[in-house]
């Protein structure tokens, strides 16, 4: 009767171990912000022989861009779900009697 019990034991372990997967989930924004100040240049000649060079900056112009990329989660594995499953079922009276206070108490 040990035996079995031992090799129970010893087969759940080795399943837990290979039926995890990982449920990480990764975003990432890329955010960019131009201004381009366009010039212009202008020359002014006098008829006295006299050049003026003027440099003059237009009102910039402004350029948002964003790109967001997401990489869906992986599904877990079934003894994953299975442990999280069992951990909403025990977590659920203490959710419950935290609600119960908020109510209570106002918090």
């Amino acid at each position: 009767m040990k035996n079995t019990d031992v090799l129970v034991a010893v087969m759940l372990c080795a399943v837990s171990v290979s039926g995890c997967a990982s449920t990480g989930k990764t975003t990432k924004t890329v955010s960019a912000t131009t201004v381009s100040q366009p010039t212009t240049t202008v020359v002014r000649h006098d008829g006295n022989g006299v050049t003026t060079t003027e440099t003059q900056t237009q009102p910039g112009v402004l350029q948002n861009s964003t790109t967001t990329t997401e990489i869906k989660e992986k599904h877990p594995g079934f003894i994953v779900a299975t442990f999280r499953a069992i951990g909403h079922v025990i977590a659920l009276p203490f959710v419950l009697l935290g609600g119960l206070f908020r109510a209570i108490f106002g918090g």
